[in-house]
């Protein structure tokens, strides 16, 4: 387990644990490149569209709350430096 890994607080997640490490390197990446919470969110589900396929949804953002159904084995929601990440597959 990276640093980077270890700096992350997963907080929910149904995910084997390659999908979150993946899902955590994919947010610091989209950090590094953008500011914005929309531009990150963006980010993170494209990059899962093309890995894993189907619909993903992506929120970004120091405050929100959510109640989802998601896929099977395709839910995390962690924090990840100043950022709290919630990641899923939409059902289909």
């Amino acid at each position: 387990m990276s640093s980077l890994q270890e700096s992350a607080k997963i907080k929910s997640t149904d995910m084997p644990e390659s999908m979150q490490c993946i899902a955590v390197d994919c947010c610091a990446a989209a950090c590094e490149r953008f500011t914005d919470d929309r531009d990150i969110a963006k980010y993170i589900k494209q990059e899962f569209d093309k890995r894993y396929g189907g619909t993903w949804q992506c929120v970004v953002g120091k405050r929100f709350g959510c109640y989802v159904s998601h896929t099977e084995n395709c839910f995390i929601y962690f924090h990840l430096y100043l950022n709290a990440v919630l990641l899923f597959q939409a059902v289909p």
